[in-house]
């Protein structure tokens, strides 16, 4: 939906990388099985 835009772009490309950050941020403090449930909801 957001790729149609193309001034969003770079917003929301911040927008992955704070996904993937957050998705380190809980690999490196909790265990795997709740990384997984995590993701989804991020997602």
């Amino acid at each position: 939906m957001l790729r149609r835009y193309p001034s969003k772009q770079m917003t929301f490309d911040n927008f992955e990388a704070q996904l993937l950050n957050k998705a380190i941020a809980l690999l490196s403090s909790r265990p795997s099985k709740s990384l997984n449930d995590q993701i989804p909801k991020m997602v």
